[in-house]
Parts: structure tokens; C-alpha cells; sequence
């Protein structure tokens, strides 16, 4: 292996070396110019700016599309619906409806060209400073630009994120009317679900829950079930005082310190106002903002609201330089101040001379940018060039590894490359020599590192056959000696269906636990239940059981014999998949999916031989095995229906389901959806003597399933749907925080988009 790397080293060397003779042909003795100010002036000297963040052509590889959370698609519709119209006006009219105008544009997002800026960032130590380097021209993103941008109040305050806020009772209730924490702040969730019950609020509390949205949802923008900020969110309850807060600050802030701690060479995600970068993209670009930012006629002011954005088009990084290399069109580098107001104050900033020197470079008279200024090597030790291992004889006839380099594209011959080299403005050979062995030196490193987690990883897999040979072979000699189906049954029985089957340990050891991750027949957590009585018992009208209202949706989940509605069915489902997200290992196989009831209600109703007939009322649950192309119903009553209604009622899914698949799939497994799947009832499952609870029943079929254990007919049963459903009712108060509604409204119950 040594010698394979050396190898390479010394042919990528002897192209450097030749690299630099070409360029000691033509570069010239070029120093650097920095500046001194003298009298209000500048007068040129010795200066630095700081280097790139990655190496030319050497960008992380936009794999995947930024994930972020401003502007949430189920929140602010939500909050529309849930307002009056003169309320919702009056949020739009406020110092932060600019955010609830950039809702209502729809504006398109761009990940590539977000990612693309950030990938062209110069190595600026500032925490609240970004430069981006497009060209040979430095882009600055800081306080000022985001102030511009978006017209938001951004003046300075002691204490940013620690108002001095007095806790009333007002404050108090309004947290509780929230269903909220009070130690923390609302969450995009939460308040998605507030807005469900906001009706009977009076119409200040409605405004705070609009101010609430617009903080959780644009100026944070953290994850949807993430808290916010108690210190920040307890100023609603001034609304004036909540209005005149610098929220822009905030927003900035925010938005920094997550861009500044993601690595781009991985898939990451951005908290914060992102759309923001991309206007400023357009707005620092305007021929590239002209052409591919949707500008509005007029240009609506502030910019925010000047561009419909859209979608990343192909060739996206080579149309952001074409403006400089081709249009030669001028660009914006920085919102122009007085030089004693460029740089804004923050608390705990951090000196950067270098990042500071660009913008005195700017106030000089007759400056011009060069690619002198900007050496081609990143800070951060990271590449893009491939490295394919390939098998090799030596001259003994033994097979040894050996190394190749590939570039990401090779579309231009060596003549074409080095004449580009002898045309472009040069550096001084030392630096390009010390800047090549530095770049060689981070690039072997990645190579022999790259080598040993392969070795590794085939080491770990060699060790994983052996095993998996030795499983195989003691089941082979289970089934040889003729293992009996009573005696599985007799070493089951004496285990708990919950802690898993010991003699699957003997087989497999090395197996990770899967399925079985929690009891679903425990006794509902009192703690928990209690705090939801509690929350119940905050609505005065709860005794009167007012049909609509939060409680009364509560009420008939705790109460046996009632039957659950469609909201109900959902909370159950989204508890599911809430726990699946969190713990997969808890469930059978990371390779299902839990479908609301919504699913066959609109498959039957676009099926047309079945809009006569009611959809699955018996309270059955459905499990479908795409490779087995069957479909396995579990009914809670099998007296309801006869064989032939339960066919009718599953005769939508078997038909369409497959000419789905085939519609999706291509060559050979085409063929494997020609037919419609085929179905059975199981018998034997626990069956919902009393009317009334066989939605309890379903929930709970799908929950066993889900988790890999048989149906327990000692607990699945009528004698213990009162403790069911109060285990039910707590956990989805306190897990998934849905308040309950009479009403479906698909933006809050987490359907899939």
C-alpha cells in the first residue's frame, strides 16, 4: 500500500512542478497592496485578506437539498385560517409583517444557489460577518445587508436574548390556554395546534399567537418540535413592546450562528431566515438576479419583496460568474456607510484585520480587484477528486492494490489547461509552490486515511460472512434434526413477548435487537394523565361536554364505548410515527410505513365501483406486504361483515395499489403488478365484544404489528379499553402535544407531503 501511495504522490509532484515551470514563464514579481489611512484617506502598503474556504474547483458537491424550517407550509396557513381577516391585516401592517408579505409571494427556494455561495465563502473569523468570494469580487453578508434586505428594526440593545420580562398570572394563563410548557417557549407545532382552538380566544390573545407564529416560524426557525425561547417569546405580552423589539438583530443572529457551524461537505440543515441569503445573492448579482431571481416589475421595496426566487436550474455556478467573466457587469460588494459606521457592533464579536482590509481596500480611490489578491488554496483541508482503487499484478504474478486519481470533470485537453494557466494572472512561484505541497500533503493524507477505513470496513464485513456462515449452518442443522413447532412454542412461552425470544440470541448473538422496544398494554402514566386532566379542566365549559371543543375530542378518547372519529384515528397514527422517527430499533423492520385513515377514504372515493358503499366500517386494520402482493386485514368484530363485503370494502386497494407499482417501476418488476393482490381476514385476533371501541382495537392491532409481537388477548380486551385508552389519551397529550379538534385539517396532523 506504501508503495502504491508514493507512487501517486511522486506523478501528481512531478505535474505540480511541471505546473510551476509554466508558470514561472509568465508570472510576474507581483506584491500584494494594502492600505493606511492618513488624513481621512488611504494610501496603499503591504496588506492581507483572507483566504478561501475551500480550494478552486475543490467546492463540496451540492449532494442533497438544504433542509431548513422558516416559513413553515403547515403553521402560517394554519394561522391564516384560524385569524380574522382584519387581524391577519393588522399583523401584515405591523414592523415584522414583512415576514407574513414573503409568506403570501411563495417565493421558490433555491438550495444549489445557497449552497454554491457559501461554498465560495473566504475564511473570516468574525462570527457575525459571512464574505463570499464570486469572481474575483468580495460579497459581504452582514448586519448591514440584512438590514437593507429586509427593512427589519436592527438597532443595538444590551442583553439581546435576555430582555428583563416580569412573569404575571396574564402571562401564566396564556400559556396554559397555549397547551405549553411555561419554562419554555411555544414551538412551530405547538402553535400550529393552537391555532386549531383560538376561536373563543379574545383578540389580543390572537395577535400574540400571530407574533408567536411569526418568531417561531422566520426569525428562529428552528426544527418544528424544537422549544423557543422563553426569554424572547414571553415579550408577546406587550404587544407594543414585542413590535418595537430589534427582531431583525434577532433574526440575524440566528441565522449566523447556524450557517457558521454547518459543515458543507456533509447534508445539513439550516435554522433561521435562509431565504435571506438568496436575495442577497440577486441583490449583490443584479444581472444574475435579473435572469434567474423572477424580479418583481416595480421592484417592491424592501428587496425582500422584490424577487419570486425559483427553483436551482442547471449550470447554476457557471451562470453566477458568467457575470463577471462575460458581462463584466458591476456588482454590489456591501451596503455602502460612512467607513466609521461599515462595521456593526455586537457583543463578543471577534477581530478579523484581514476581512476588515477588504472593505478599507473598497474606500481607496481607483481599487481594483485581481486574482492576484485571492490565492487558490482553501483553509479547510478537503477535496473532491475521487480515488478509485484498482487491482494490479506485479511482476511475482501477486494481485496489490493500486491508486488512481479522477478528476470530478475532465472536459478540457492538458493543451487547453495550460494555456488557460499561461493567460491568467499569476502568483509568485513560492507561493505556488508552498501552497501545491500543501494541498499535496492534505490529499495523501486523505488518500491513506481513505485506505485504512476501506481495509477497516472490509476487515468488519469478512468478520460478518463468517458469522452469518456459522447462523446458517446451526439453523441447516436445526431443520436436519427436525427442530419441533411445540417446542418453539414451549421456549417462547416462558419468556416475555417483550424482552424478545432467547433462543433467537443463541442463533444470532451479534444480531442488534429489533421490534419489541416498549410494552403497549402498560399502565397509563398517572403523572401524565394527570396533566392532562389538568389541561382538560382549563376549558369552563369542560362538564358540559360542548361537542367541537378540545375537551370534548379528549372525552370520547377516555371514555370506553365511544366511538373515535378520523382526528382521533390520526393522533394514534402520528403517535406511532413520532416514536418511529425517534426510535427506530424499537420496531420491526426500518422498512414500513403507518398510512392515516385518510388513505382509504380517498382511494375508495375515486374508485368507481365502490362510491356506493361506506369505507371499511367495521373497524379493521390493514396490513400490506408489497412483496407478498397480499394484504392482511385484522377485524376487530368478524360478525360485522361477511367475507364478501370485507372484499368489496379491500377491492379499491388490491386493484389500484398494484397498478401503482407498475406504473413506478421499470423492466422485469413490471411484471410482478399485473395482478391484483390478494387478501385474507385472520381469525383468532381479540375481538371488540362491546360497541363502540373497535377504533381502540385497530390502533392497537397497528401498534403490535408495528412493533413485531402477537396480538395479547389477556390485555387486548374489553375488560382493560378503559386503561387502553387512558394510556392512549396521556401519551398523545404528552408526546405529540396535539390539543384535539373535532375538525381534520391535514396541515397539523404531520400527513405526508
Amino acid at each position: 500500500m506504501a508503495v502504491a501511495v508514493e507512487g501517486v504522490v511522486e506523478e501528481a509532484v512531478d505535474t505540480a512542478v511541471e505546473a510551476v515551470v509554466v508558470m514561472e514563464a509568465v508570472v510576474e514579481d507581483v506584491s500584494m497592496d494594502t492600505m493606511v489611512v492618513i488624513g481621512g484617506g488611504f494610501k496603499m502598503d503591504k496588506l492581507d485578506f483572507p483566504q478561501r474556504l475551500y480550494s478552486v474547483g475543490q467546492e463540496p458537491f451540492p449532494n442533497k437539498s438544504i433542509a431548513y424550517y422558516s416559513d413553515d407550509s403547515k403553521l402560517f396557513p394554519a394561522l391564516k385560517e384560524a385569524l380574522e381577516a382584519d387581524e391577519w391585516e393588522e399583523l401584515k401592517n405591523s414592523r415584522v409583517g414583512v415576514f407574513l408579505k414573503f409568506h403570501e409571494m411563495k417565493f421558490g427556494w433555491a438550495s444549489r444557489l445557497v449552497h454554491y455561495i457559501l461554498c465560495f465563502q473566504l475564511d473570516c473569523k468574525k462570527k457575525f460577518e459571512l464574505w463570499s468570494l464570486v469572481g474575483v469580487e468580495p460579497l459581504r453578508f452582514s448586519l448591514h445587508e440584512f438590514e437593507e434586505i429586509t427593512g427589519l428594526n436592527c438597532e443595538y440593545v444590551k442583553n439581546l436574548e435576555n430582555p428583563l420580562v416580569e412573569v404575571t398570572t396574564d402571562m401564566k394563563a396564556f400559556w396554559a390556554q397555549m397547551g405549553v410548557n411555561f419554562d419554555r417557549g411555544p414551538s412551530i407545532d405547538e402553535l400550529t395546534t393552537a391555532c386549531q382552538m383560538c376561536r373563543t380566544w379574545s383578540r389580543d390573545d390572537r395577535l400574540r399567537l400571530g407574533y408567536l407564529a411569526i418568531y417561531a416560524g422566520f426569525i428562529e426557525a428552528a426544527r418544528t418540535s424544537s422549544p423557543t425561547r422563553a426569554s424572547l417569546t414571553r415579550l408577546v405580552m406587550d404587544l407594543d413592546a414585542f413590535e418595537d423589539y430589534p427582531w431583525g438583530r434577532v433574526a440575524f443572529k440566528f441565522l449566523m450562528e447556524s450557517v457558521k457551524g454547518v459543515d458543507l461537505t456533509k447534508t445539513y440543515a439550516i435554522e433561521g431566515f435562509v431565504q435571506v441569503l438568496q436575495v442577497w445573492v440577486y441583490c449583490c448579482l443584479p444581472e444574475f438576479g435579473a435572469g434567474f431571481g423572477h424580479p418583481i416589475e416595480g421592484s417592491p421595496t424592501p428587496p425582500l419583496l422584490a424577487f419570486l426566487g425559483g427553483k436551482g436550474k442547471r449550470r447554476l455556478q457557471e451562470n453566477m460568474l458568467k457575470q463577471f467573466y462575460l458581462l463584466e457587469t458591476k456588482t454590489k460588494s456591501f451596503t455602502m456607510k460612512d467607513y466609521s459606521e461599515m462595521f456593526s457592533r455586537w457583543d463578543g464579536e471577534l477581530e478579523d484585520e484581514k476581512a476588515d482590509n477588504i472593505v478599507k481596500a473598497v474606500f481607496s480611490s481607483g481599487w481594483g480587484w485581481e486574482q492576484s489578491h485571492w490565492p487558490l488554496v482553501g483553509t479547510k483541508l478537503w477535496t473532491n477528486v475521487k480515488v478509485e482503487i484498482l487491482p494490479m499484478k506485479t511482476e511475482a504474478g501477486q494481485m496489490v492494490r493500486s491508486l488512481k486519481t479522477v478528476s470530478p470533470s475532465r472536459t478540457q485537453s492538458d493543451a487547453e489547461s495550460r494555456k488557460k494557466a499561461r493567460e491568467s494572472p499569476g502568483l509568485d512561484v513560492e507561493t505556488m509552490k508552498g501552497e501545491i505541497v500543501r494541498w499535496l500533503t492534505g490529499l495523501t493524507s486523505n488518500m491513506v486515511e481513505g485506505l485504512s477505513r476501506c481495509e477497516n470496513t472490509l476487515k468488519t464485513q469478512s468478520r460478518m460472512i463468517e458469522g452469518l456462515t456459522t447462523q446458517v449452518g446451526a439453523v441447516e442443522k436445526m431443520v436436519r434434526e427436525g427442530w419441533k413447532e411445540d417446542h418453539t412454542k414451549a421456549d417462547s412461552s416462558t419468556d416475555s413477548p417483550f424482552d424478545g425470544n432467547s433462543t433467537a440470541k443463541v442463533i444470532i448473538p451479534n444480531q442488534p435487537k429489533q421490534g419489541q422496544g416498549y410494552n403497549p398494554f402498560a399502565n397509563s402514566d398517572r403523572q401524565k394523565l394527570s396533566a392532562l386532566l389538568d389541561w382538560v379542566k382549563l376549558d369552563p365549559k369542560w362538564r358540559q361536554k360542548v361537542k367541537g371543543s378540545s375537551s370534548h375530542w379528549f372525552y370520547i378518547l377516555l371514555t370506553p364505548t365511544k366511538w373515535l372519529i378520523d382526528t382521533h384515528m390520526d393522533a394514534g397514527i402520528n403517535l406511532l410515527r413520532l416514536r418511529y422517527t425517534k426510535h427506530p430499533e424499537w420496531f420491526r423492520s426500518d422498512r414500513f410505513c403507518i398510512l392515516d385513515a385518510v388513505f382509504t377514504q380517498m382511494w375508495t372515493a375515486k374508485y368507481s365501483e365502490f362510491l356506493a358503499s361506506p369505507a371499511n366500517p367495521d373497524g379493521s386494520a390493514f396490513w400490506i406486504s408489497i412483496p407478498r402482493r397480499r394484504i392482511v386485514i385484522w377485524d376487530s368484530d368478524l360478525a360485522y361483515a361477511t367475507d364478501a363485503e370485507i372484499a368489496k370494502a379491500v377491492n379499491p386497494i388490491a386493484h389500484m395499489l398494484p397498478y401503482m407499482l407498475r406504473m413506478l417501476s421499470t423492466g422485469a418488476e413490471r411484471e410482478l403488478y399485473t395482478v391484483d393482490f390478494t387478501h385474507e381476514r385472520e381469525s383468532g385476533v381479540p375481538q371488540n365484544k362491546q360497541s363502540g371501541d373497535c377504533g381502540v382495537y385497530c390502533l392497537k392491532y397497528i401498534e403490535c404489528h408495528a412493533l413485531g409481537m402477537p396480538f395479547p388477548p389477556h390485555e387486548l380486551c374489553d375488560k382493560k379499553i378503559k386503561t387502553i385508552r387512558s394510556q392512549m389519551a396521556s401519551e398523545i397529550f404528552d408526546e405529540t402535544r396535539i390539543n384535539g379538534t373535532e375538525k381534520r385539517d391535514y396541515k397539523h396532523l404531520g400527513l405526508y407531503d
